[in-house]
């Protein structure tokens, strides 16, 4: 991989000052040497991230036939087929 910019994102990003300085040295430190200087850019947490991520779930999940999207991608199809079908799903 080579990318252009790393995107940090998720809940955890709200407390971006407690551990930005911890970050940077890790992050430097994994990469190749080549790679040492990629820029990384923070993306802000808010709630519609949730949103967000739920609905990217769910739209991926139908159409992933070769199981990428893991075990709540197979509850996200298990929903859909029972709803679907007209019936109570089983669990999760």
């Amino acid at each position: 991989m080579n990318p252009e910019t790393v995107v940090v994102l998720g809940e955890g990003t709200a407390q971006w000052s407690l551990w930005e300085s911890s970050f940077e040295s890790a992050f430097r430190s994994g990469l190749m040497a080549s790679r040492r200087s990629v820029p990384y850019v923070v993306d802000p947490w808010d709630e519609d991230k949730w949103a967000l991520g739920a609905a990217a779930l769910v739209i991926s999940s139908s159409f992933d036939k070769e199981g990428a999207t893991g075990y709540q991608g197979e509850m996200v199809r298990e929903r859909l087929s029972v709803a679907a079908a007209g019936r109570a799903p089983t669990g999760g």
